[in-house]
């Protein structure tokens, strides 16, 4: 019969059945340090909200405050290009009306240069050439002024025959236009408001003969009526208005200015003359006003953004966290069944991933501490009690007789190794770090476990089937498990000594290397086989006789493979172990080493 002893245990996989009373306590000290539950408390998740509200504040203000100062730069940098394209209206009406001055100086300037302008006794072609000036330009008006500042010759529209005859001989010495002409410079005087109430605009050029100046020929022009304006007004875009002055004298207007609108104003060279354009803001106010209406949906459309990414913040991680808070609670009261649902993003699914191997971790751990202290409370208090009325009886009866000193020896033995066992089990079940995890020779390992057996069953018959070669994955593992289930089957065999029998062997797989133990035992007990495979957890009511079920168990898990049991209706049974082989390259190292 395969009876399992103590071994170097691997951890199991299915939960306990049932709690000791002091169900829970491991999950602190595994954890380390002090329980997680307290130190994470409903105050903290307050925080963290409180926290979280905090930010999305300060960024909703942020980014509220940098949208609106966006668009109040925006709308500054609107209406100063607009300025900018006024001012560039203004140049460009500025220089098209001294280019316009300029035009007519020359017509006058041309008209003086006639011979038939200043003949002395022959007025009547001064007339003709004044007359013909006056009819075929935009001019009012235009004379003749002798050097000494008196009236010869004047034509204008609407003059009269009486009027002109009165003009014609009187003294005009006194007027700028005609002192500046006289003094041989063209001249274009202030304007001057007729009877009309427009503006005439005087123009003055020397009449020169041999290099001399011998007269003044003067002009007026009319602005309004002769239409200078007219093209300039043209220019304009909508809703600008054009105004002329000089100096402080408003000469002329387009139309009535808006009551709110942007005004540029330039001069024309170094005249008097000024240029203004006044551009209605009624229509910048309305792209403003609709800019500004962008701005605040904009601000809106932030701010709600941030409340979306606020309430999603609160229902993937605060929420989380506290659903993740409660599970370690649960946990470290040692209710190891608690799972978590976190959501469906990756990194959440992983943390409930792991903490569902936490749990599976910490309810293998409490159930191999359980088993350890059931064996080291049961199994040595009845091995050191033989141990001690063997003992007893030696010194009573005053001889030693050999059975009772093997029986001693054989108790001893079975002390230390199920001490050493229960170390194995801390050192690789339940100490800091992994497990060390290097390629073996399973081959080897079960001819180097056969030779002790041979030695201490010398009666009983022990075959082998090994191939070459067989490499696994160990951490000091398979010579446990095959030092274990040799030794079980021969020492627990109810046949006579020479009657056992033990056949171990290896067979070789892609995917599995297989370990089969066959003896000729009376069977493994029903809570025993179930152990052993799997099928049963150990209680308190429900256990094998000592740690040798869970140390098979647990180490064979540990290493990846699987334990399967086949009884025969007589006797005998096969225990076959399954390991993952090793990968190729672990294989020819551990060769080379």
């Amino acid at each position: 019969m395969l009876h399992l002893k103590p071994s170097n245990a691997g951890l199991g996989r299915s939960p306990p059945r049932r709690r000791p009373p002091n169900h829970g306590r491991f999950s602190g000290i595994a954890l380390g340090g002090p329980p997680i539950y307290v130190a994470l408390t409903i105050r903290r998740q307050m925080r963290l909200r409180t926290a979280l509200l905090g930010v999305l504040v300060i960024v909703a203000l942020l980014l509220s405050g940098t949208v609106y100062a966006g668009f109040e730069l925006h709308k500054e940098a609107v209406v100063e290009s607009e300025q900018r394209n006024l001012d560039a209206t203004v140049e460009s009406q500025a220089r098209n009306l001294a280019t316009r001055m300029e035009e007519k100086e020359a017509i006058v300037g041309l008209a003086a240069s006639n011979p038939d302008v200043m003949t002395g006794g022959d007025s009547w072609r001064s007339e003709r050439v004044l007359r013909r000036f006056v009819d075929q330009t935009a001019f009012d008006g235009a004379s003749i002024i002798d050097a000494d500042g008196v009236m010869v010759e004047i034509v204008a529209r609407n003059l009269s025959s009486d009027q002109r005859r009165e003009l014609i001989g009187s003294e005009f010495g006194d007027r700028a236009y005609v002192q500046r002409a006289l003094a041989g410079e063209t001249y274009v005087g202030e304007p001057i408001t007729a009877d009309s109430g427009n503006a005439i605009v005087p123009i003055s050029v020397p009449i020169r003969r041999n290099g001399r100046t011998v007269g003044a020929f003067t002009s007026t022009i009319h602005l309004r009526q002769t239409g200078i304006f007219d093209d300039m007004e043209a220019n304009l875009a909508s809703g600008q208005t054009l105004s002329i002055s000089y100096g402080e004298t408003p000469v002329y207007r387009s139309a009535q200015a808006p009551e709110d609108s942007l005004t540029a104003t330039g001069g024309v060279a170094d005249s008097p003359w000024r240029v203004t354009v006044e551009e209605d803001r009624s229509q910048l106010d309305d792209a403003l006003r609709f800019a500004t209406g962008i701005q605040f949906g904009a601000v809106g459309v932030a701010v709600l953004t941030i409340m979306g990414l606020g309430l999603w913040v609160f229902r993937s991680t605060v929420a989380n966290l506290r659903t993740l808070i409660d599970g370690l609670g649960d946990l470290e009261r040692g209710h190891y069944g608690r799972r978590v649902d976190l959501g469906r993003t990756d990194e959440w699914q992983r943390i409930a991933s792991q903490f569902g191997s936490l749990a599976d971790t910490l309810d293998q751990r409490e159930s191999q501490l359980r088993v350890l202290n059931r064996v080291l409370r049961h199994n040595l208090r009845n091995d050191m009690s033989v141990v001690i009325a063997h003992a007893e009886l030696l010194r009573e009866e005053g001889t030693a007789r050999p059975e009772r000193v093997e029986t001693i020896r054989q108790t001893a033995h079975d002390l230390v190794q199920t001490s050493d066992h229960a170390r194995a089990i801390y050192e690789e079940l339940l100490g800091d770090g992994p497990a060390d995890r290097r390629p073996v020779d399973l081959v080897a390992v079960v001819e180097t476990a056969v030779g002790p057996l041979r030695e201490d069953f010398p009666e009983s018959r022990i075959e082998t089937d090994l191939p070459a070669s067989a490499w696994v994955m160990d951490g000091d593992a398979v010579p446990v498990i095959v030092e274990e289930l040799g030794r079980n089957a021969l020492a627990h065999n109810d046949r006579p000594a020479s009657d056992r029998e033990l056949s171990i062997a290896v067979e070789s797989a892609p995917d599995r290397i297989r370990l089969v133990v066959r003896d000729n035992g009376p069977g493994l007990p029903d809570v025993e086989a179930e152990l052993l495979t799997g099928d049963l957890e150990e209680t308190d009511i429900e256990h094998g006789s000592g740690l040798g079920l869970w140390v098979v168990s647990w180490l064979v898990a540990r290493l990846g493979g699987d334990v399967s049991l086949e009884q025969s209706t007589d006797h005998g049974s096969t225990v076959t172990v399954a390991f993952p082989p090793a990968d190729g390259d672990a294989n020819e190292d551990a060769a080379d080493a």
